[in-house]
């Protein structure tokens, strides 16, 4: 019997077999990426978790270049691909 469904797990030509190789390695990138990002945001929140007695922390106003710094970081990301494709073709 012909397997006529090809996909990431069962390519079907060479060309395929290139690009499932591919996923594979981005799919690992992604999956260590991903246990980093976990377990940093696990270790930070059972580490710094209020505790009875702790009271409310120091509020902070006006801090301008933190303010700053995550106001433009945020509309700046969508640049980037933007920018590396003009530098790359200019």
């Amino acid at each position: 019997m012909v397997n006529l469904i090809s996909s990431p797990f069962n390519p079907s030509s060479p060309q395929a077999l290139n690009i499932a190789n591919l996923f594979y390695v981005a799919l690992i990138i992604c999956a260590f990426i991903f246990i980093i990002v976990t377990g940093s945001i696990i270790y930070i929140i059972i580490r710094y978790r209020g505790r009875p007695g702790d009271g409310e922390p120091k509020q902070v106003l006006g801090e301008r270049r933190i303010e700053i710094v995550w106001t433009v970081v945020p509309f700046d990301n969508p640049n980037i691909p933007f920018c590396s494709y003009c530098l790359y073709h200019a």
